[in-house]
């Protein structure tokens, strides 16, 4: 399994959106959220630069606190509280967005994807594959959750999400429909 690039530096907003965006699955998660992502980051600012490794941790220490169904829960909340560029307006461009902006997350690497990414390939008018690739580290089942807010962010529908064939290169996917 590649891994990640450890010293690469990720941009503070996605760690302080899921930490402002725990509110909205429970208290308990808030707490839990804040106080280690306090530990691991110390005080969370959306301009700020921090090491990778350090958000990684963060992320995976959440991840064995709270468990995969509030993870998920979490994920949908934080892609719900990205800022889509003017050009993405429908799930389809957000979902086919994610890899970009994950990328541009990101900086202080020899890699194109410090950190792996999301994968996508359109099935249809409201139907997609995606994943996230081996070396991505955050949890699978925040990056799930990540997917189905997008769809519920973008428009009025409850999408159907389930697990599907990992590609080659993919260390989970995703079937969504809307």
């Amino acid at each position: 399994m590649t891994s990640y690039d450890p010293d690469s530096e990720v941009i503070g907003r996605y760690p302080l959106a899921t930490v402002q965006s725990a509110g909205e699955v429970s208290r308990v998660f808030e707490k839990k959220a804040r106080e280690l992502f306090s530990e691991h980051l110390g005080e969370l600012d959306a301009e700020t630069w921090y090491t990778t490794d350090d958000v990684v941790a963060a992320y995976q220490s959440l991840g064995e606190e709270v468990g995969e169904a509030t993870m998920r829960e979490g994920g949908k909340e934080s892609a719900k509280a990205v800022e889509w560029p003017p050009e993405v307006s429908t799930p389809m461009e957000g979902l086919g967005a994610l890899a970009a902006m994950h990328k541009e997350a990101f900086r202080n690497s020899s890699r194109e994807f410090p950190a792996g990414k999301y994968t996508f390939e359109s099935l249809g008018a409201s139907r997609a594959h995606v994943g996230v690739t081996e070396d991505y580290p955050f949890t699978v089942p925040h990056a799930e959750g990540v997917f189905v807010g997008v769809v519920q962010d973008l428009s009025d529908a409850q999408p159907s999400i389930q697990s599907a064939e990992p590609e080659p290169d993919e260390q989970a996917a995703f079937e969504i429909s809307w």
